[in-house]
């Protein structure tokens, strides 16, 4: 009996550890437009930490909004028990209709979660698909359907130990043959401006995207804005040619107006109480921690600066200066600068830190305009060094030829 109770006292453990994670209202708001689009690559590296640490992004919604995100969420629970049971009906070669199964995931995926999210359930059945297909003898659409999961998740791998090893040869063709397929080129225009993008589950970035050098066939689009509601679509590019998807989102404005208040805040209104507008987000939210991210500078040259609240007093703040360049790092420069705010404003132990009394100010030499300063007086020096320096009398080597090694 003993070992049963101790069962029971640990589940409850866990539940109540699930059930208390924290949700946090959260913010980034950049002090000019310039700034808009970073400042929401810079939200979703925010909203993808909270959830890593196991807290709850809250964010205030309506009808429509909720309508939809319980239908997403009700479609990715449901995939797990049609996963199973499209497993037993394979296992027991009843192909027709686990092939409706299978089919019914994709679809599902197809119009929501697995344009936002690399989803593992999408691609299994993508998997057992092709295999489907390869057992009812139509190698063709097979070999299509593994070129289709290649192309949205190009590292898949296989259970070679579970599938016959004429369904992994198929699929190891498909694999050559992607490397060789034709490229296009797919160009994404959202509007809003500065809507977060992503393509094939993966976040590309916010605002207007050119994606070269992709390959040939089906890929899936997301576009995403609080207070607007998602947009899925699935594409086809063809080779050499460049295809375009101009997407509008639907707007909600009893949600977006709130958000357009709080954008209009500015680091100068912090103090070490929640102002009226971010309490009144935090009652209506029922979010106990709220995270305001500020950014200052230019385009690439940039300060962040974060302030946790938590039951609206101030407990921690910090900034960090972010230089951007413009290859392939700069998303993987956001999310590491953003974890690394994070860590120090917003530790495990938040509900044992102590309200801040005053907001000292920030370290002069976390900022940009510090190191523009200390290297134009550097260049100044070096210049006025040079003169002086330079016009020195020579002395006369009566033309005498001189070699220095």
């Amino acid at each position: 009996m003993r070992p049963f109770i101790c069962i029971i006292l640990f589940n409850l453990s866990i539940c109540g550890y699930s059930l208390g994670a924290e949700r946090v209202a959260y913010f980034v708001i950049p002090e000019s437009k310039k700034l808009a689009n970073t400042s929401q690559e810079i939200e979703y590296y925010l909203k993808k930490y909270l959830e890593k640490k196991i807290m709850v992004p809250a964010e205030i919604t309506n009808r429509e909004l909720a309508v939809f995100e319980d239908e997403i969420n009700r479609q990715n629970q449901e995939a797990a028990n049609l996963i199973a049971e499209g497993k037993r009906l394979y296992e027991e070669f009843k192909l027709d209709q686990c092939f409706f199964v299978f089919q019914k995931i994709i679809s599902n995926f197809e119009k929501g979660s697995a344009a936002f999210e690399k989803s593992k359930d999408y691609q299994l059945a993508l998997m057992y698909l092709g295999n489907i297909y390869q057992l009812k003898g139509e190698t063709g659409s097979a070999r299509e359907t593994f070129i289709k999961l290649l192309t949205y998740n190009n590292k898949y791998t296989p259970d070679t130990s579970y599938f016959p090893p004429d369904i992994i040869d198929t699929f190891e063709k498909a694999k050559s043959e992607i490397k060789s397929l034709k490229r296009g080129t797919l160009q994404i225009i959202p509007k809003p401006e500065d809507s977060q993008v992503f393509l094939d589950g993966s976040f590309l970035g916010s605002g207007t995207l050119k994606v070269e050098d992709l390959p040939s066939g089906e890929h899936l689009v997301g576009i995403r804005k609080r207070g607007y509601l998602p947009y899925t679509r699935k594409v086809t590019v063809q080779s050499e040619l460049m295809e375009i998807v101009t997407a509008e989102l639907v707007e909600f404005k009893e949600v977006t107006e709130r958000y357009r208040e709080i954008s209009e805040l500015r680091e100068s209104d912090i103090s070490t109480t929640l102002m009226p507008t971010l309490k009144n987000y935090q009652k209506d939210a029922n979010a106990p921690v709220t995270v305001v991210v500020f950014l200052s500078g230019g385009n690439e040259n940039f300060t962040m600066s974060g302030y946790t609240f938590y039951n609206s007093r101030l407990v921690a703040y910090s900034d960090i200066a972010v230089s951007l360049s413009r290859d392939e790092s700069r998303r993987k420069t956001l999310r590491s600068k953003t974890e690394e705010l994070l860590k120090t404003i917003l530790p495990d132990n938040i509900q044992s830190l102590n309200p801040v009394d005053k907001i000292s100010h920030k370290k002069f030499y976390t900022s940009y305009w510090f190191y523009g300063i200390i290297g134009g007086v550097l260049i100044g020096a070096g210049t006025l060094a040079y003169f002086l320096l330079g016009n020195e009398p020579k002395e006369d080597n009566g033309g005498a030829l001189i070699i220095t090694f």
